[in-house]
């Protein structure tokens, strides 16, 4: 070409490649700060010149490029000097990473120049990603020394927004009394007609019924009018009404904004806080002040960690998760009586928080990598557990008052002190956290006993004297049930809801929401449980409330621990506590697995007991199933015979061995991601997985971790590598998982017609792929398209 064209090549200039990340960064910088800047300046211009000038300096060899950075930086602005926040701003452009702070105060500056031009925006986001948060950001910035949060639901009505006739009563005088209706103004009038008005905030307006807001569109117009039962209020001509609307995205069950309102007003999509803001925003601020600094930001730096580990094992993460853990970190510093003085302490702490916090929202499908990453924390950070001992000995302490106040209730199995532990906890912990506990498990566990017991006592010992509400949830019932919520929520109660998910989820929603973030009075705890959702008649929760709950799965309970629920019954025989365990566990199981809708609760458990009790051995099977004759009709397939395990220690020693594989693997230095090792017909490594052969040895095991990590392309967030590996073949070779052939492509265009995400398209063939295209193939020797 360029001897075509007559060009010298020796002549032409290197052009460099644009980088996307310096020009965007130093772009969010100037905008961020647009009143600190020199007179006359010109963002797109300066832009320009920085981005060139920046660029040479980081091709440079010597050592003070950060201080040239930060010199050229400090040029454009007032007295040469940076401002405080982009300190660091020259580290980052170093590191040729985006500086989020500028980034994000950019967004701000964005949305609050929308607001002053548009006088109803919609912010939409993710559950949690930080609306609300963000609005109030928004009021400041816009010149809104107030900002009022109203929250929507549907169950809303016009008639409590925007107003409504209500019943008065008249003095007619020597004690008589005369009734009438006047018109009151609802909240939403009140603030229209308001000369000083703040920014309002209407948070979760998509959840609101159609038609509610439509008579918001006229604040659209000029000028501003608000039409509501055939009057027209025309606002005052000040021009300083503003409303942001949040809102989930709209695929969540319920969500649609009225139509009317939204083709009239502009929709920003929310993205979710980066890391640095939460460092900076929610994290630094709320550890304890009286920590040294190099114990915060360790601190900071664990917790993002394994925030970001939990988003691999959690559906969503939002950071209340990070606000929630922070108040258990609190919780736990309570009952210490020494202080942190070590950043081991500080690792085993939050760590400890952690799985307080978000373990119990963790499903069965992942429960084996959230052992993984426990592993894999212990062997990248050193462990101080001294300070855990104070709240351990605080609640071994509880427990045991709780059984000797409750002899007819056995709380010595682990998983029901696992759950009076989150109970307590939940009661022990600050304001700040979250104020709801969502249990979800089989019926009959006992979870209602146990929250009942548990809240009793916790009272006796703090001296409350506040009544304990407990009610079931019934769809029949819906008014005494929003009553008695908002009473509590009003008064600082304790309140417990039975069998919650009855109800569809919207209406949960919308009567909680206000609840769950904040608005209620100090004291206010809402404990919830609900049984799985393909119980039949039961709802599936929807995310935005999930999120605002600490979340508790249980699983089935283990033949040993009922065995031991068994025997603390009265005239029970010898032998019959372990045998019906073991058939009752297996009938549960059964039930369970074929999704069958009958499901056995514990009072089934003790009922058979006290059945059989007076049977003889042989005739206790024949009596299981005619006491039991509806689960065991209700199989889809009959039960096979109940062998004794006599293979358990056979079974144990593979396991052990495989947790001591997997406890070196993850002790590696250096490694950025939990590794999980399970045993397998064949040695292969994929994605944070390596399956090993019992022959395996140790040094087996670091080499294959060691070549995961020398791999050329590492992803820091999932883990994954692919390496490729050099032979003889004359194509280039491809490696994936069990993958290792040479593949020949010739490239076409192809536009899929809906996005899609490629994490989902996995091949675990062992032979050469040929790529297919639009019905196309290639043949691997000539490379000829193929019909």
């Amino acid at each position: 070409m360029a001897q075509r064209l007559g060009v010298d090549l020796r002549l032409a200039r290197q052009k460099r490649f644009f980088d996307g990340n310096l020009r965007s960064t130093l772009k969010d910088t100037l905008i961020a700060h647009r009143e600190l800047l020199r007179q006359d300046t010109i963002i797109s211009q300066t832009v320009g010149t920085l981005e060139s000038q920046i660029a040479a300096i980081l091709n440079q060899t010597n050592q003070q490029k950060s201080q040239q950075i930060r010199e050229l930086l400090a040029t454009h602005f007032i007295d040469d000097q940076l401002p405080g926040p982009c300190l660091d701003l020259p580290d980052a452009l170093l590191a040729r990473q985006r500086h989020h702070w500028s980034r994000q105060e950019r967004r701000l500056e964005h949305l609050a120049q929308r607001v002053r031009k548009h006088p109803v925006v919609f912010l939409q986001g993710e559950a949690g990603a930080g609306k609300t948060f963000m609005a109030r950001a928004i009021a400041a910035r816009a010149g809104y020394p107030d900002c009022q949060v109203l929250q929507l639901g549907p169950n809303d009505t016009q008639e409590a927004l925007f107003g409504g006739p209500q019943l008065v009563s008249y003095s007619m005088g020597n004690g008589a009394e005369d009734h009438g209706t006047e018109f009151r103004k609802g909240p939403l009038l009140q603030w229209a007609l308001s000369k000083d008005p703040p920014l309002l905030v209407l948070d979760e307006a998509n959840l609101a019924p159609e038609g509610l807001l439509a008579p918001l569109a006229g604040l659209t117009r000029q000028p501003q009018v608000l039409h509501y039962q055939g009057r027209e209020y025309t606002l005052p001509e000040q021009q300083q009404h503003r409303i942001i609307l949040t809102g989930n995205p709209d695929h969540y069950s319920g969500r649609h904004l009225d139509n009317t309102l939204k083709s009239r007003i502009p929709t920003f999509f929310y993205k979710p806080l980066p890391d640095t803001v939460l460092a900076n925003a929610i994290i630094l601020p709320n550890l304890p002040q009286a920590w040294p600094e190099h114990l915060k930001h360790q601190a900071r730096d664990r917790l993002l960690t394994l925030y970001n580990q939990f988003r691999a094992l959690l559906e969503q993460t939002t950071p209340r998760d990070i606000t929630d853990v922070l108040a258990t970190v609190r919780q736990i510093l309570r009952h210490c009586a020494a202080t942190v003085s070590t950043p081991e302490q500080v690792n085993a702490l939050v760590r400890r928080a952690f799985m307080d916090s978000l373990a119990g929202a963790v499903t069965t499908e992942y429960q084996q990598r959230l052992r993984t990453l426990n592993v894999w924390y212990q062997g990248q950070f050193k462990e101080d557990p001294s300070l855990l001992a104070g709240v351990d000995a605080s609640f071994t302490d509880f427990i045991q008052r709780l059984q000797a106040t409750n002899p007819d209730g056995d709380f010595s199995p682990k998983p029901v002190q696992q759950l009076a532990y989150r109970y307590w906890q939940s009661l022990d912990k600050d304001d700040s956290g979250r104020t709801a506990i969502l249990v979800e498990g089989p019926a009959g566990w006992g979870k209602d006993f146990v929250l009942d017991r548990t809240i009793r006592l916790w009272r006796q010992q703090q001296g409350i004297n506040r009544p304990f509400v407990h009610i079931n949830a019934n769809p029949n019932q819906w008014t005494t049930l929003a009553k008695s919520v908002k009473q509590a929520m009003s008064r600082g109660q304790l309140i417990a809801i039975s069998e919650l998910n009855l109800i569809p989820s919207h209406y949960v929603e919308g009567l909680l929401n206000h609840v769950l973030t904040g608005h209620a009075a100090p004291g206010f705890r809402l404990f919830a449980t609900i049984n799985p959702g393909y119980f039949v008649g039961r709802e599936a929760l929807s995310k935005a409330l999930t999120s605002r709950c600490t979340q508790i799965r249980l699983s089935a309970l283990d033949p040993e621990d009922l065995a031991r629920l068994v025997q603390g019954l009265p005239e029970i025989p010898e032998g019959l506590p372990q045998w019906l365990a073991g058939h009752f566990h297996q009938l549960a199981t059964a039930l369970h697995q074929q999704n069958r809708p009958v499901q056995l609760p514990l009072d089934d458990l003790f009922s058979s007991a006290r059945q059989l009790a007076s049977q003889r051995p042989e005739h206790w099977h024949q009596a299981l199933r005619q006491h039991l004759s509806l689960p065991f009709r209700a199989l889809k397939t009959p039960l096979p015979p109940l062998q004794e395990d006599t293979a358990s220690l056979a079974r144990m020693k593979p396991e052990e061995r495989r947790r001591a594989l997997e406890t070196l693997a993850n002790s590696m230095p250096g490694l950025l991601t939990p590794i999980t090792v399970q045993f397998g017909p064949a040695l292969r490594c994929r994605d944070r997985e390596i399956t090993v052969t019992p022959e395996t040895t140790d040094q087996d095991i670091m080499t294959i971790v060691q070549a995961m990590q020398q791999g050329p392309e590492t992803s820091h967030k999932s883990g994954s590598t692919v390496k490729p590996k050099r032979n003889s073949h004359s194509a280039s070779p491809c490696a994936f998982d069990d993958i290792v052939a040479p593949c020949h492509f010739r490239i076409t265009r192809y536009f899929p017609e809906t996005p899609y995400d490629a994490r989902q398209y996995r091949l675990f063939l062992s032979r050469p792929i040929w790529m297919k295209t639009a019905g196309c193939a290639t043949t691997p020797s000539t490379g000829q398209m193929a019909r």
